[in-house]
C-alpha cells in the first residue's frame, strides 16, 4: 500500500506541475516508456519515473510522508500521556478517598461522548461526498503534518514548484477516512493511557470509593450509576444492586470498603466506553480508507499523461517499422573538408569529459569541452584567433537530445569559423545504458542538424580517434 500511495502522489504532483511542456519535452522519459512492453498504465508509470524532475519530487514526497508519520506518533504519545496523567491526577486529588463521579466522567464517559459527537456530525452530513467527519484531532494532525513538512522541506533544495505540487497531491490523499482513522486512534491512546494509569494506581495504592455530586442527590446519582455502569457490570459479571450503590454515598457515616468491586467496574467502564468502540471504528475506518484509496482520481486521465501517451505510442509505432535515417546534402561550399582549412575540435556536454580531447593529433586546435555559457564564450574567443576558414569537429553525445541552444551555438560557431561544423555523435554505449533508443536519437540529430545546415556523422569514440578517419567517415556519409 505504501508504494501505491507514493506512486499516486508522484503521478498527481506531475499531473499538476506548472511546467507541463518541459515534462512532455523530456525525450529520454518518452523513449524509456516506449521501450516498455506493458499496458498503457505501466508505460505511463515508466514515463513518470524517468522524468528529470521525478527524483526531486520523490525526495519531497518522502519528507511529506515522514512528517505525516511523525505528527501521528506525536499525537498518539500526547494522547497517551494526557490519559495517564489525568488518571493519576484524579486518583490523587483527595488522598485515599476517590470520587468515582469525576474519574468515570473524564476517563470513561468523555471518550464515549466524543464518539457520539463524531457520529452525530457524520449523520448530519449523510449523503454528502465527504459525509464522514474527519474529527477535530484528525484535522489537527493534518494541519501539523503540513506545518512540519514546510519546516523540514524549507532546508530542502527542491524548487518551491515541486513542494507546492506535492502539498496539493497530499491534500487530495488525506481524505475524511484518513482523518477519521487518526481521530479514533488518538482517542484510543488516550483511553489506553487512562486505563494503564488507573490500573497502576489501583495496584499499588489503597483507595476508598464514593459517589459525590453538588448538583445531584442520592437518587439521581443512583440512576446515573445504574445507567452508566449497567453494561460494564454485566460484562464483568458483577451484580449492580441498590445496596452496592447506596454503600458508596458521600452522606454515609462510614465508607464501604468493598473496594475491589468498584475498582473492577471502573476499569471495565474505561474498556467498554473508551477502548472497544474506538477499536471498532478504527477497523471500519481502515477498511473504508483502503476502499477510498482505490477510488482516488485517475492521474493518467490528466492532460499531461494523455499527451505523453500519444507521443509514447507514436514513437513505439515508429520503432516497430524499419526506417532509414534521412540523408541531407550540405551546401556545396561546406560539403567536404579541404586540406587548406584549419581543423579545430570542441566537446559538447560529454559524459566522459575526463577523456577530452578525443583527437590524437596535436595539430588540431582544441576549443575545449563546453558545459556552460562562459566556456562557450571562451571557445568563440579562441576560434576568432584562428586563421580562417576553420573546420570544427563538434563531439556530441547520444545521451543528449539535440536542443535548440546547442544547435544555435554550433551554427554560430560555423558562421565565425567560415568553414563547416561537423557534428560527431559518440558515446553510444552510455546512451544505451540509459535505455535511449539510438535509432530514434540519430534521426532527431540528423533532422535538427539539417535544419541548421550542419553536417553530422556517427563515429565510435570509445578511444582517441584520428582526425582523417573522422573526416573520411563524414565524406562517405555524404556519398551514400
Amino acid at each position: 500500500m505504501q508504494d501505491k500511495i507514493n506512486r499516486w502522489l508522484l503521478d498527481n504532483a506531475l499531473a499538476h506541475h506548472p511546467d507541463q511542456q518541459a515534462l512532455l519535452n523530456d525525450n529520454e522519459a518518452i523513449q524509456a516508456a516506449s521501450a516498455c512492453q506493458g499496458n498503457d498504465a505501466e508505460k505511463l508509470a515508466v514515463f513518470a519515473d524517468h522524468l528529470k524532475v521525478s527524483s526531486q519530487l520523490i525526495a519531497v514526497i518522502d519528507d511529506y510522508r515522514r512528517c505525516f508519520d511523525m505528527a501521528r506518533i506525536v499525537f498518539w504519545l500526547v494522547a497517551f500521556l494526557v490519559g495517564a496523567s489525568s488518571a493519576f491526577a484524579l486518583l490523587t486529588a483527595t488522598a485515599n478517598h476517590v470520587n468515582l463521579m469525576s474519574v468515570t466522567l473524564f476517563c470513561a464517559l468523555l471518550p464515549m461522548f466524543s464518539l457520539c459527537l463524531w457520529l452525530g456530525v457524520s449523520l448530519l452530513r449523510f449523503g454528502q461526498s465527504d459525509s464522514i467527519s474527519g474529527g477535530m484531532l484528525g484535522r489537527l494532525v493534518n494541519a501539523a503534518t503540513h506545518l512540519l513538512s514546510k519546516l523540514m522541506i524549507a532546508a530542502n533544495t527542491a524548487p518551491s514548484v515541486h513542494q507546492n505540487a506535492v502539498f496539493r497531491a497530499g491534500r487530495q490523499w488525506v481524505n475524511p477516512w484518513q482523518l477519521s482513522l487518526l481521530t479514533h486512534s488518538s482517542w484510543l491512546f488516550f483511553s489506553l493511557g487512562a486505563l494503564l494509569g488507573t490500573l497502576f494506581r489501583l495496584s499499588f495504592y489503597q483507595y476508598d470509593f464514593y459517589w459525590g455530586s453538588t448538583l445531584l442527590d442520592s437518587q439521581q446519582i443512583a440512576v446515573f450509576v445504574q445507567i452508566s455502569f449497567a453494561l460494564p457490570a454485566a460484562l464483568a459479571g458483577i451484580p449492580l444492586n441498590a445496596d452496592l450503590i447506596a454503600s458508596a454515598q458521600l452522606d454515609q457515616s462510614s465508607i464501604q470498603t468493598d473496594r475491589a468491586v468498584w475498582a473492577q467496574l471502573l476499569l471495565m467502564s474505561i474498556v467498554v466506553y473508551g477502548i472497544v468502540p474506538r477499536l471498532a471504528f478504527i477497523a471500519l475506518s481502515q477498511v473504508k480508507l483502503r476502499q477510498s484509496l482505490k477510488n482516488l482520481p485517475d492521474n493518467y486521465a490528466y492532460p499531461l499523461f494523455r499527451q505523453a501517451l500519444k507521443r509514447i505510442k507514436s514513437l513505439s509505432e515508429q520503432s516497430q517499422q524499419p526506417m532509414l535515417a534521412p540523408r541531407y546534402p550540405l551546401p556545396a561550399d561546406r560539403a567536404a573538408h579541404t586540406g587548406a582549412n584549419t581543423i579545430a575540435s570542441i566537446g559538447i556536454e560529454l559524459d566522459q569529459s575526463d577523456r577530452w580531447p578525443l583527437i590524437k593529433e596535436d595539430t588540431v586546435k582544441d576549443l575545449g569541452h563546453l558545459i556552460n555559457s562562459q566556456q562557450y564564450q571562451s571557445a568563440l574567443t579562441a576560434l576568432e584567433s584562428l586563421e580562417k576558414p576553420v573546420d570544427v569537429l563538434a563531439f556530441c553525445s547520444y545521451a543528449r537530445s539535440p536542443d535548440n541552444t546547442t544547435l544555435k551555438r554550433l551554427r554560430n560557431i560555423q558562421d565565425i569559423a567560415e568553414g563547416r561544423v561537423l557534428i560527431v555523435l559518440c558515446e553510444q554505449a552510455i546512451a544505451e545504458s540509459h535505455q535511449v533508443d539510438i535509432h530514434s536519437r540519430l534521426i532527431d540529430w540528423q533532422t535538427r542538424a539539417h535544419e541548421h545546415a550542419l553536417a553530422l556523422v556517427d563515429f565510435d569514440c570509445s578511444h582517441k580517434v584520428n582526425v582523417n578517419d573522422v573526416l573520411n567517415a563524414a565524406e562517405r556519409e555524404q556519398q551514400t
